[in-house]
């Protein structure tokens, strides 16, 4: 699954040379005949990684429906939306999501076989400690819902059927195609993905002395159509990483 990711990455940079809003909702992607096998499309004749086109009616859209994501961010025994929510809010969306403050109470237990996640974080939300954080992460996090806890396709969980719908900045989707849909939309979503490249490069988080580097990188990338090997040399070439101190 980690393989698969890294893959999808360099398909786009390097050979499509794509749109990266695309990585949102594309439906290719790499697999082997084991991860093949898992996603529900088919082999290969010779067992290595190879391009496929998911199904149209499968809901495994974008980097977000890929295993090592939805697996990676979750429990042993069931989903974590605010996990998943979290990860997207911070690493998306560039948003900084507080730790819990003291004294929040445990995640209630499942009154039965047919609570679902979903229902439990709703009263998990209903104390006040909870709500503010959490209500930043679930609305978004509920997206994935479809996706177990390792990272297979379900309509049901515990029995009931799965509600997979959320909201983020007020725009409402009702499963993970939807959620990719609207994220593509987000206007940070470029900026973004620039300040975590940037940071990367630099090997330290930006400053407010690098905002005029970043502007600049972030209208260059706009202008490109968003097009990450552009966003590549436009970095390396620019006097902000020219010009880095080295790590001490």
């Amino acid at each position: 699954m980690q393989q698969e990711l890294q893959l999808r990455f360099d398909d786009m940079v390097y050979t499509q040379k794509g749109n990266f809003l695309d990585l949102f909702d594309g439906t290719t992607t790499f697999v082997n005949n084991e991860l093949a096998r898992y996603y529900g499309v088919p082999e290969a004749a010779a067992d290595m990684f190879h391009k496929v086109d998911l199904p149209a009616a499968s809901q495994r859209v974008g980097l977000l429906g890929a295993g090592a994501i939805l697996a990676g961010h979750g429990y042993p025994q069931r989903t974590s939306p605010t996990a998943r929510g979290k990860f997207i809010n911070e690493m998306v969306l560039c948003r900084t999501v507080p730790p819990p403050p003291p004294g929040v109470p445990p995640f209630p237990e499942a009154a039965g076989t047919n609570t679902t996640a979903r229902q439990r974080l709703t009263m998990h939300r209903t104390d006040p400690k909870c709500a503010s954080c959490h209500a930043v992460m679930d609305p978004i996090g509920f997206g994935l819902e479809n996706f177990d806890t390792a990272a297979t396709f379900r309509t049901q969980d515990n029995g009931q059927p799965v509600d997979a719908s959320g909201d983020i900045d007020g725009f409402k989707f009702n499963n993970l195609a939807e959620l990719g849909g609207a994220l593509r939309k987000e206007a940070v979503a470029g900026p973004c993905f620039i300040s975590k490249m940037y940071a990367s490069a630099l090997g330290r988080t930006p400053i407010e002395l690098d905002g005029p580097a970043l502007d600049r990188l972030a209208g260059l990338f706009a202008s490109s159509g968003n097009h990450i090997d552009e966003l590549l040399v436009n970095l390396v070439t620019s006097d902000s990483f020219r010009f880095v101190e080295p790590s001490k």
